[in-house]
């Protein structure tokens, strides 16, 4: 999970340049938030299992949300990101 949070910093901070859009900037504040939920439910000295299931598939779908708009897997399904997809 550490490995998907810095990926979706290192997209916020991207996301502040000239070619930021409104709805990219939210789907990754979300998905951070969703990051953070998870990570405080499995921090617990006894996880709940159902609550870190429900919490991961939340991540999964924020992430999703954005992978849908902005994102494209190439030849080798590594995620890229759809061409035009920063022009304004």
């Amino acid at each position: 999970m550490t490995a998907v949070r810095q990926g979706a910093t290192s997209i916020r901070r991207t996301s502040g340049s000239s070619t930021s859009r409104d709805d990219a900037v939210k789907f990754n504040k979300d998905a951070l938030a969703k990051i953070d939920e998870f990570q405080k439910v499995v921090a617990t000295d006894t996880v709940d299992e159902t609550g870190a299931q429900s919490a991961l598939k939340a991540v999964g779908a924020a992430c999703r949300s954005c992978h849908q708009v902005y994102r494209a897997t190439d030849a080798d399904d590594n995620f890229i990101l759809k061409p035009g997809s920063l022009d304004k």
